[in-house]
């Protein structure tokens, strides 16, 4: 090899780089079931997954303040987005983001929360949808006597299955409780049903690891995909000594804002810590993940008591520009750990090292020259400032907004 020049480029007459990912799955999970994400704002993202080599863009689709895809079965489901609660993507949405992320080697996998965080479903009740209570927060679904509840379902999913064409369909099925007639055999049921019908579609189920070890509904299907994403659910060792192939989420949350830019420790990470060698092959990978209950325009979208979320003022429509640069500044370059962590972790790099820090630097910096939006380098974002600078400010109604920076 030739010496290295004065900018510190090293020169070779011919070379031969040998590279490759630790795992298959290196996923980015989207919450537009609370806030909606634009298209554009998908597209941006993808451009980023892709600098960032990563695959999967896992699209949570269904929660507690929408259903965010079109159904022309049930047009009623979208019908009421409007206003400050528009948002969703027409099927031709779908098809376009599905085509932009396969030019960019990423698939695009949908995830339809069932059957609690289901308040976005209530439009289906003059269907025949039923709910587990009449309260005004009711979000979990009931599988009703009279089978009318799962009709429904049966009818929905399998209109996804065609709009969506990734072999995986995830369901769900996190964090359901016992109230009124949903007991934890009628949950667990249902859950049964609906891994069935998945399977029945030509489709591999996916669900969080609650259908495993909560209600064990994904006992009786072993092809189900896993997502580990809580220490006292179950992690992948315990996922996987049972024969789950599974990908974890826990940890790498990205909306758990850690302030300064170079705050790296939680993403970089073994996923397959303390997995036993010989269920290795089950942990497919893992992905980072951005939930949006901090953009709802009040908590949980009515579904759950408590505060004003922090971020509140983004949710709009009329604030998409800012929700865009919010999250721009929230998840990257923190994603960019997650993601080397899914490549490949090496565990003689400490994350809290002046070395690794320069690392991410100098990625960010790659993402910037590709005209990413990203949080700048020696700088801290959170959700509603970028370097000290609010996306919104509100002084006793004398509004004044902040271009997105």
């Amino acid at each position: 090899t030739a010496p290295a020049t004065a900018g510190g480029q090293l020169q070779v007459a011919a070379g031969k780089v040998i590279d490759g990912p630790a795992y298959p799955w290196r996923g980015f999970m989207v919450d537009t079931g609370r806030r909606f994400w634009p298209v554009s704002l998908l597209q941006w993202l993808m451009d980023a997954m892709a600098l960032n080599k990563m695959n999967v863009l896992h699209l949570h689709l269904s929660d507690y303040c929408r259903f965010a895809v079109e159904s022309r079965v049930f047009p009623e489901l979208t019908a009421n987005l409007t206003g400050l609660q528009a948002g969703f993507y027409t099927q031709e949405d779908v098809a376009a983001i599905v085509s932009y992320g396969l030019e960019r080697g990423i698939r695009v996998v949908p995830e339809i929360d069932l059957p609690g965080h289901a308040r976005g479903l209530l439009p289906l009740e003059a269907a025949g949808l039923t709910f587990c209570s009449a309260e005004a927060t009711r979000s979990q679904v009931y599988d009703d006597p009279s089978n009318s509840t799962f009709a429904v379902l049966e009818k929905l999913l399998t209109e996804m299955a065609e709009v969506f064409p990734d072999p995986v369909m995830n369901v769900g099925s996190d964090e359901t409780r016992s109230t009124g007639p949903c007991t934890l055999a009628n949950t667990a049921g249902l859950e049964r049903k609906v891994l069935g019908l998945v399977e029945g579609l030509g489709k591999r189920p996916m669900a969080w690891v609650n259908a495993l070890t909560t209600t064990k509904a994904a006992s009786d299907f072993p092809k189900t995909i896993l997502d580990t994403w809580a220490t006292v659910y179950g992690m992948p060792p315990e996922v996987t000594s049972r024969g789950f192939d599974c990908i974890s989420s826990t940890y790498m949350y990205l909306n758990h804002v850690t302030g300064s830019v170079g705050n790296y420790t939680n993403y970089w990470r073994d996923i397959a810590d303390g997995v036993d060698p010989a269920n290795a092959a089950h942990v497919l990978g893992g992905e980072v993940s951005m939930w949006t209950d901090d953009y709802c325009d009040i908590n949980q979208c009515g579904a759950v008591q408590g505060p004003t979320p922090l971020a509140a003022a983004l949710y709009g429509p009329e604030q998409d520009g800012r929700f865009g640069a919010s999250i721009a500044g929230v998840v990257f370059p923190r994603a960019s750990v997650g993601a080397g962590s899914l490549w490949r972790y090496n565990p003689a790099l400490d994350a809290g090292s002046g070395d690794f820090v320069g690392r991410m630097a100098r990625q960010n910096a790659r993402m910037v020259a590709r005209g990413l939006d990203t949080c700048p380098n020696d700088c801290s974002c959170d959700q509603l400032t970028r370097c000290g600078k609010p996306y919104l400010w509100d002084d006793n109604q004398n509004k004044f907004q902040r271009s997105a920076l």
